[in-house]
């Protein structure tokens, strides 16, 4: 099947995309808002789950005992919605790396490895599932997330400060 797109405004062209490739460029642009509205703390982000969504997250405190919890979609969208309301400041900003969509029936799979620079470790099994709602919207309706709150990062030389010649401290 062919999905035709009109780009009025750079073009008066129809575009004929294949089904699969238009379903990877709407997939493209969801994840693009996934990860914008994460990483600033935008409580858009919620808008964004399905409340009968479910959440697979492996929650670890030191690397060596993580837990898998699962959680509603519904249950999810209140714990964000706490941690907007506790800090403006996002507490993992993400990016995501060798990120893949593939079409599943009526669901798009998406899975990338994920690299949270403020705690300095891999989640390399994320996983998010999309489907579209009743109002045609892409809602996620099934996620698997490694979350860490341990940090792992060691500053660089540049990051040391010096008090005196025998102390060095690093922030």
């Amino acid at each position: 099947r062919l999905v035709v797109v009109c780009l009025a405004m750079a073009s008066p062209h129809a575009v004929a995309l294949p089904l699969e490739q238009w379903r990877s460029y709407e997939a493209r642009i969801f994840f693009k808002s996934y990860s914008d509205f994460a990483n600033t703390n935008n409580p858009e982000l919620i808008k964004l789950y399905h409340d009968g969504a479910v959440i697979w997250a492996n929650i670890s405190h030191d690397a060596s005992n993580p837990k898998l919890t699962k959680l509603s979609g519904e249950t999810w969208k209140k714990l964000l919605t706490e941690t907007f309301e506790k800090s403006r400041q996002p507490s993992e900003i993400s990016s995501y790396h060798n990120a893949q969509a593939q079409g599943r029936g009526s669901f798009i799979e998406i899975r990338a490895e994920r690299y949270v620079h403020n705690r300095c470790y891999w989640d390399r099994n994320f996983r998010v599932v999309i489907k579209k709602d009743e109002q045609n919207h892409y809602k996620i309706t099934h996620q698997d997330i490694y979350l860490n709150h341990g940090n792992y990062c060691e500053a660089s030389p540049d990051e040391k400060v010096k008090i005196s010649n025998k102390v060095t401290i690093t922030p």
